[in-house]
């Protein structure tokens, strides 16, 4: 698989998008493990374009330690993460995660209620890990993961479907993985496509309590 350097604007930090015709993966500095691939065109996230395929056995991607992925390292700095997801089998799975071990990582996770975000330092949760968000089929979902200074929230096709509070923070020496567990679990089995982090509002949030806010789904 073919690597390039992303042209991202100032406030995204890394980009995957996976629809340019020679079907090379635009990222940040990234490797491919196992035989991470492409599909076919017109199977990106909301059918258009390309997408990554991981296989649910051996498939991730991992991104070199970087001062940009550190989304719990302030109570006062806004992150947005997005991108599409399509399971080809609905198993629990790490999406993202920046792990040095099993006591001090964060990580984008999926199981059986729906998407959460967890962050643990020397075994204390840096947040409340509420779940929410259940998929139940094999189509495209937009995901988004906002982070608007103390708050967490996590968008399901534009509607919000938790609330989370951060409660310290802390950065971590690690590389970040995609689709797997530090590469040796949790595999995710299915599609991801347009992959974006940003060190921004990106869609102008405001999550509540209630889980009332809604956000505009990118095309």
């Amino acid at each position: 698989m073919a690597i390039k350097k992303a042209h991202l604007t100032p406030q995204e930090v890394s980009l995957w998008q996976n629809d340019v015709a020679d079907k090379d993966l635009i990222t940040a500095p990234a490797s491919p493990a196992d035989n991470a691939r492409y599909i076919v065109a017109g199977t990106g996230g909301g059918g258009v374009g390309s997408s990554l395929l991981l296989d649910g056995n051996s498939d991730y991607l991992t991104i070199p330690d970087h001062a940009d992925w550190d989304i719990v390292g302030s109570l006062i700095d806004d992150y947005t993460i997005d991108f599409w997801i399509k399971f080809d089998s609905i198993t629990a799975t790490y999406v993202i995660s920046q792990i040095v071990d099993g006591n001090n990582f964060w990580a984008l996770q999926y199981g059986g209620g729906g998407f959460k975000f967890v962050a643990w330092s020397s075994g204390v949760n840096l947040s409340t890990n509420p779940s929410g968000g259940v998929i139940s089929d094999t189509n495209w979902h937009h995901v988004t993961l906002v982070k608007k200074d103390t708050i967490i929230a996590i968008y399901l096709d534009g509607i919000q479907v938790t609330f989370d509070t951060l409660l310290n923070t802390r950065t971590f020496n690690a590389n970040m993985f995609i689709g797997s567990r530090l590469g040796a679990s949790s595999y995710l089995n299915g599609n991801l496509d347009e992959w974006r982090i940003q060190k921004f509002n990106v869609f102008s949030a405001n999550p509540v309590v209630g889980l009332t806010d809604t956000i505009t789904v990118p095309t």
